[in-house]
């Protein structure tokens, strides 16, 4: 992972933060019978393998969560719940072109259990063939004590609102954990290579 630098000299995300909608979809454990996006679907439906279904369906996940309030988070989506000239403003910064992006919302006393985003993995990579992806993400709520978010090995804690870090590839294993007071916000951005 590398620490890329702050954006919020250029994005106002409090203010991003303040204009979204109280609704937003609810994500919370998922198995390979709850798909949302059209292009998984049809690859579900055309019987394909499809390369993470080991991370969605894992036992120990499942016996974990499934009768267990704390796994929530919600999803914000780009045009639908928050402009998409923040895409393109973050891609020009970043020199990529975006593909797509999205905000995460763990509230308080909430947890988003180890996952990999395979649907947006799944469905960049159809839009993006033969393009370098990389993924990114952005602190978008104030630093709170008992917020995390872990990549892999690494893990943050107390960044600042717009610092913005670089993953290891697109579909690195990741999770949160909100043992704070407030809600713990983060913009999530996958680009492609120019």
């Amino acid at each position: 992972m590398k620490h890329v630098g702050n954006c919020s000299w250029f994005i106002n995300w409090n203010k991003l933060v303040d204009e979204l909608p109280e609704v937003a979809t609810f994500r919370g454990f998922e198995t390979s019978d709850t798909y949302e996006n059209p292009t998984t679907i049809a690859r579900v439906e055309k019987g394909e393998t499809l390369e993470y279904e080991h991370v969605r369906d894992q036992g120990d996940l499942v016996s974990a969560y499934e009768n267990n309030d704390s796994l929530e988070f919600v999803t914000y989506s780009a045009g639908k719940h928050y402009p998409r000239k923040i895409d393109q403003l973050f891609a020009d910064w970043l020199g990529v072109d975006p593909a797509i992006s999205w905000i995460s919302r763990v509230g308080v006393g909430k947890v988003a259990a180890p996952h990999i985003d395979d649907e947006e993995c799944y469905w960049t990579r159809e839009h993006f063939p033969n393009r370098k992806l990389t993924r990114y993400h952005c602190h978008i709520s104030p630093p709170e004590i008992g917020a995390a978010f872990m990549i892999e090995k690494e893990c943050y804690h107390m960044l600042e609102i717009g610092d913005v870090v670089k993953w290891p590839s697109i579909d690195s294993l990741h999770c949160g954990v909100n043992g704070s007071v407030k809600d713990k916000l983060l913009y999530h951005f996958i680009g492609a290579e120019k």
